[in-house]
Order: C-alpha cells, then structure tokens, then sequence
C-alpha cells in the first residue's frame, strides 16, 4: 500500500513539473512595439498566469540570435496589473534570489536587477540595455506588453538542450502577484518553472555583429562603430516597420537624427543584422 501511495504521489509530482516546462521556439519577425501584431505571436506558445480559476493573463515567449522575447496580454493594465519575468540562468534553483537571477518589470517605468527582486531605484522609462513597451501612465492603462531582453545583456548564449529558470508575475506590486507556475514564490528560484532551449543560436552571426550605435540613447546623433564595407547602407525603421530613412556608408559613420523620443531599428541592407536604436 505505501509502495503504491508513493508511486501515485511521484506521478503526480511528475505531472506537475511536466507542466513546468516550457520550450520556446525560434522566430525572426518580432517588432517590439506593444502590439501583438499579426504573424508576430500567433503561431508562438503562450502560458496562463492564473488570475481565478477561470480568468487568466497570457505570456508568449520566443527568441532569435538576438533578444528572449516577451508577450503578455489579457487582464493586465485596465486592472492595474503589470507584467514581470524571473530568470534564473544557472537553473541552480536556490531557495533565495541569487546573482545569476534576473527580475524584468514594466508599468510607468522598466526595471531590472541582478540579484534582487524587487529594486526600483533604477527604473527608466525608457532602459539603454532592454526594451519594455508600453509604459503606462495616469490616462493610459495598456492591456498589452511586449519585452526583448538581449542575450549579450545576459551573458548567456543558449544551445539546444540548455535550460534556465523562469517565472511570469502579473502584479500591482503591492498586495497583488500572480504567478506562473501558480505556485511560485518570486523570491525563491526554487519554486519557478524550466525553460529548455531546442535550437542552438547562429554563433557566427553574432561574432560577426561587431558594429555598435553609440550614444544610447541619444538624442539627434549618433556614431556607427565598425561599419563594415559589407553590411551596404543602413535602414531606420519604426517599430511599425515603416521605412524612414536609409542612411549611405558613403556618406560617413556620424547619423544625424530628427526623431520623436521612442525606440527605432537600424538594419543591415547587406546582411541580415540589425540594432534597436533608442531617442531621449
């Protein structure tokens, strides 16, 4: 009889964990806009973050060679809820928040911190390392986000079979959290879930990536660094994809700008790189 309870007890145990593990696919279209544009997320997994039994926020999840990238939408800003993402890289699961663990916020401002859950003395609305969008503020409670955390940020470059630790909040960062796994503690590693990587990154892509946008953010200029004879001209686009201009090698590695405050991408005519460029 307590052979069998324990064999019952370690399926359920099984199952549980089962649920735990997520796998994010591989996908090369993200616009970090806060809209959760068609062919974007559609075909993307996505997870619940319980809210009753019967109401839930969604959080997408996907990555290319550069950003882990985020989604959430559903029962979020309207009810003064906020998304949050918990990594915990070396999967270590301590029973505290470690170094190797990352806390994500975005609400009025985006936050993040290694080590610690919970800092806010570092919010901006706009980060220079991360995109958070939207931010809400006193007449605009969005009820969609969108996230792109670069791996080079992490100092962590998946291959297939690797796995970190991960949770999702929703909170008012008050007195409400939800969580998935539901019942994660967002202070202990040790209770969020698995995410397991299936697709190994294009290293040599991004060893090749040596060209870098300085100031960021900026204002209404900025410097290309390494702007190789091979990656042609450069294209500015709008987080919408609209084309604003195409900036000639020919004519210097200084970019001067007439741009609203916001985040914009620089790509590669020639190759298929490209930097999100940010204005004060």
């Amino acid at each position: 009889m307590r052979r069998t309870l324990l064999l019952f007890l370690g399926l359920i145990s099984s199952s549980i964990l089962a649920q735990n593990v997520i796998s994010p696919r591989v996908y090369n279209a993200v616009q970090v806009d806060g809209h959760l544009s068609a062919g974007e997320w559609d075909l993307q997994d996505y997870v619940g973050i319980d809210i009753t039994p019967n109401v839930y926020s969604k959080a997408y999840y996907q990555y290319d060679d550069q950003y882990l990238y985020f989604a959430f939408t559903d029962h979020l800003g309207p009810q003064f809820r906020f998304p949050e993402v918990l990594l915990d890289l070396n999967l270590d699961r301590d029973t505290a928040f470690a170094a190797d663990d990352w806390w994500f916020h975005v609400s009025a401002t985006d936050c993040e911190n290694q080590g610690a859950y919970g800092v806010y003395d570092s919010c901006q609305e706009v980060r220079p390392n991360w995109i958070g969008i939207p931010n809400a503020n006193a007449a605009f409670y969005p009820d969609t986000f969108e996230m792109a955390i670069p791996w080079s940020m992490l100092n962590f470059y998946p291959q297939a079979g690797d796995s970190i630790g991960i949770a999702f909040v929703n909170t008012n960062t008050t007195f409400e959290w939800f969580h998935w796994p539901l019942m994660a503690d967002h202070y202990r590693p040790d209770t969020w879930g698995t995410m397991i990587f299936t697709s190994s990154l294009a290293r040599e892509e991004l060893s090749t990536q040596s060209w870098q946008v300085y100031p960021q953010p900026a204002k209404d200029q900025v410097q290309i660094e390494n702007w190789l004879p091979e990656m042609g001209d450069l294209e500015l686009l709008d987080l919408h994809g609209r084309l604003l201009k195409v900036f000639r090698q020919a004519e210097g590695s200084t970019l001067h700008l007439d741009l609203s405050p916001g985040m914009y991408l620089l790509r590669s005519t020639e190759s298929s790189q490209s930097q999100y460029l940010i204005i004060h």
